[in-house]
């Protein structure tokens, strides 16, 4: 297996070599990703302008955002070809860590369920996201005291992805728990995989994400996943690179705003909570669902809204076999839920 950098010239496997896109280019990504952490130092800071050796401001002030932007960029491991990022991710624990590769040849999403992609059609990776603000006493008290809002993290990431693809001109919505979805087609674009790692220190958030069309190459495909080129109103070679950019810029956006929110109370400066905020971007807030539950059967409600743990709240009818005339808003975690589905889709 190769392992690519911006000083890495091995020639691409075989199956990278097609008319869409070749390996990513590592070396473009990193200094996007710094050219966009120096464009938030502190305004009037007297340092800016001093560079360092990836070309960033070495002595400028940079808030959260810009902070975990060079992180990612100093962190970015790329490789031809993984079975699957995440184990890669978790095993390092170091804080805004990515891996990414060109082909996954075995990667999964929620429930053990598999999540395949052509070599390099679209983008798999997998970021580790800090559940504390540092590593003092105080920081690793506040992470604990809010694992019951961890819940919240995937839907995070979802809204990431969200707001990546609209720079991009691509309207879309998050399916709770951890699809994204075009609101053009319908078709899912990304999925979304999270899992706790580092002995409750941090999340390792999976994303693979469609970007060149891969219909003609994958059968049966069609008419469930869409692509980013397919949809987007301009593509251009550097597509992929685009794509990663803008996912993980909004990716340290969304996460910087649920490690702030932790330590402030919700919609404290006047503004919406983050919970409303995800719930804004939701698909399935406000929709009428079928709930298909482990045990085999289907709930049907209306989604009303988030919870605070990342719980889906659903207005269901009371009484025995639901059939009551009153109803009650009950929360779902995704743990609880097999499959979610708008009311009478096809399974």
């Amino acid at each position: 297996m190769s392992h690519l950098s911006s000083a890495d010239h091995s020639p691409a496997p075989a199956s990278l070599e097609d008319h869409h896109s070749g390996p990513l280019d590592v070396a473009a990504v990193r200094r996007a990703l710094l050219a966009r952490a120096a464009a938030r130092r502190a305004p009037g800071d007297p340092h800016a302008g001093t560079k360092d050796h990836h070309g960033a401001d070495a002595g400028a002030s940079l808030d959260a955002v810009g902070a975990a932007l060079v992180a990612l960029a100093e962190g970015f491991d790329h490789h031809a070809q993984l079975p699957s990022t995440q184990p890669l991710a978790a095993a390092s624990g170091r804080a805004w860590h990515v891996v990414s590769t060109d082909h996954q040849i075995a990667g999964r999403g929620r429930l053990g369920r598999s999540w395949e992609s052509p070599a390099a059609a679209g983008i798999a990776l997998s970021v580790v996201l800090p559940l504390e603000d540092g590593s003092d006493a105080v920081g690793a008290a506040l992470a604990a005291s809010r694992t019951p809002q961890w819940g919240q993290v995937p839907l995070c990431v979802g809204a990431a992805v969200h707001d990546a693809l609209g720079a991009l001109g691509v309207p879309t919505g998050v399916k709770w728990p951890n699809d994204v979805l075009s609101r053009s087609t319908g078709r899912k674009l990304a999925g979304i995989l999270c899992q706790v790692g580092d002995q409750g220190r941090s999340i390792v958030a999976g994303i693979g994400l469609n970007v060149w069309d891969a219909a003609d190459r994958v059968a049966g495909i069609a008419s469930r996943y869409g692509s980013v080129q397919a949809e987007a109103p301009s593509t251009g070679p550097d597509l992929r690179e685009r794509v990663v950019v803008e996912v993980l810029h909004a990716l340290a956006v969304w996460h910087c705003a649920w490690l702030a929110e932790g330590s402030a109370p919700a919609g404290a400066d006047g503004g919406d909570s983050l919970t409303d905020r995800l719930a804004a971007v939701s698909l399935t807030v406000g929709q009428e669902v079928d709930l298909h539950l482990p045990d085999g059967t289907v709930q049907r409600g209306d989604a009303v809204g988030l919870a605070e743990s990342g719980a889906v709240l659903v207005r269901v009818p009371t009484g025995e076999g639901g059939r009551g005339a009153g109803t009650e808003v009950r929360e779902f975690r995704a743990a609880d839920v097999v499959h979610l589905r708008p009311a009478g889709g096809s399974p």
